[in-house]
């Protein structure tokens, strides 16, 4: 909700994987610039690069500035906006529909350990790098992600085996 997508015109922002859009980091009470960086080529060609660049109005309207720190009323707004996108998705993928499933599939948190673990897999990366883009200290990636680390370990075994 702090990214200059939400600020500029359509196509004036490019989305590909491995470049930059610019945003804000507020997580925890922070706030400093930072780069959001497209890594999942397949979720990008499913979501569709010009959807990406072409936000809602409803979301542009409600976005946190990307380039300064946004104000109490600028925050509340946001949040708000969230909280009512965050209620309309849950309703959408409801029992009745027969989506309830989906939910955690498409949940932040969920997303978020996926792109995770994607980046521990990328050998040019290293862990002061991921825990700069997740915006996380190298101690919390540890503790967080020793088990896959361990289960990626027995799967390259028996590969080489």
């Amino acid at each position: 909700m702090a990214s200059e997508l939400l600020w500029k015109k359509p196509g004036q922002v490019e989305v590909a994987v491995g470049s930059y859009v610019r945003c804000r980091d507020s997580k925890r009470g922070r706030n400093r610039p930072a780069n959001l960086c497209p890594s999942w080529r397949g979720l990008l060609e499913s979501v569709g690069v010009e959807r990406l660049q072409q936000p809602p109005q409803r979301l542009r309207n409600a976005a946190s500035p990307w380039d300064d720190k946004p104000t109490q009323d600028q925050q509340r707004k946001t949040e708000q906006e969230l909280g009512a996108v965050h209620g309309w998705l849950w309703r959408e993928l409801s029992d009745e529909k027969g989506l309830k499933g989906y939910r955690e599939i498409i949940g932040l948190r969920t997303l978020r350990h996926n792109a995770a673990r994607r980046l521990l897999e990328v050998k040019q990366l290293d862990l002061l790098q991921i825990a700069g883009l997740l915006s996380t200290s190298e101690e919390m990636l540890r503790r967080t992600y020793a088990d896959h680390h361990r289960f990626r370990s027995h799967e390259i075994i028996r590969e080489v085996f």
